[in-house]
C-alpha cells in the first residue's frame, strides 16, 4: 500500500508540492497538526483580498456603466405626463415594507394608462397625489418617477461600491507591500 501524501506549500496557498507524510500520520494533517485549509496566513488572506476586491470592483464599474447607458438611453425617448397615484402595490421585505405606486397617465397620443413604478419608498405616496412621470411611448407601462434621485440611485450605488472595493484593494496591497514600522526596526 502506497504512503499517504501530504501537500507542502510553496509561496502561495495554489503553488506546492506533494510529499510522502510520515509514518502513522493521516494524509492531509501536516505535522503540527493544522489542516490544509488552516495553513493560511494573513499574509496569504491579504493576497487574496486585493485581486477579489479589485475583480468585485471592476464588476461594480461595468454594473455602473451598464445602469449610466440603460438610464440615457430610456431618457432619450422617454415622454412627461402628469399621473395621479391611484393605489400602493406593497413588498414585503425582510424587515421593512416598501410601497410602489400604481399611477393612472394620460399618454401623449390621449390613451389612459395604469401602471406600477419601479420606483418605490417604505413611506409610500399619498393616494391621489398628482406625480410627474417618464415613459417610453413604445411601451407606456415602463414608466419612472420623474425624480433626479431615483433616475440616478442605482448608477450612483454601483459607483459607490466600486469605490470601496478598490479602496480596499488599494489598502491590503500597500499593507503588503511596505514594511510596517516594527519591521524597520528590527
Amino acid at each position: 500500500m502506497a504512503p499517504p501524501h501530504l501537500w507542502e506549500s510553496g509561496s502561495s496557498p495554489l503553488v506546492g508540492r506533494w510529499r510522502a507524510a510520515p509514518e502513522g500520520q493521516p494524509a492531509g494533517q501536516p505535522a503540527g497538526g493544522a489542516s490544509d485549509c488552516e495553513k493560511l496566513t494573513s499574509r496569504e488572506m491579504q493576497g487574496l483580498i486585493a485581486p477579489v476586491c479589485l475583480i468585485l470592483g471592476v464588476l461594480a464599474v461595468v454594473w455602473a456603466v451598464l445602469a449610466y447607458r440603460s438610464e440615457r438611453r430610456f431618457l432619450r425617448t422617454a415622454l412627461r405626463a402628469s399621473g395621479v397615484v391611484e393605489s400602493l402595490k406593497a413588498e414585503r421585505m425582510e424587515r421593512s415594507t416598501v410601497y410602489f405606486p400604481v399611477i393612472r397617465f394620460t399618454t401623449a397620443a390621449g390613451v389612459a394608462i395604469t401602471a406600477t413604478s419601479k420606483t418605490g419608498k417604505s413611506t409610500g405616496y399619498p393616494i391621489g397625489q398628482q406625480i410627474a412621470v417618464l415613459y417610453n411611448p413604445g411601451d407606456p407601462n415602463n414608466l419612472q418617477i420623474d425624480a433626479r434621485w431615483s433616475r440616478w440611485l442605482i448608477v450612483a450605488g454601483a459607483i459607490f461600491l466600486a469605490l470601496i472595493l478598490f479602496g480596499i484593494a488599494a489598502s491590503t496591497l500597500l499593507s503588503t507591500s511596505s514594511p510596517t514600522p516594527l519591521n524597520r526596526l528590527g
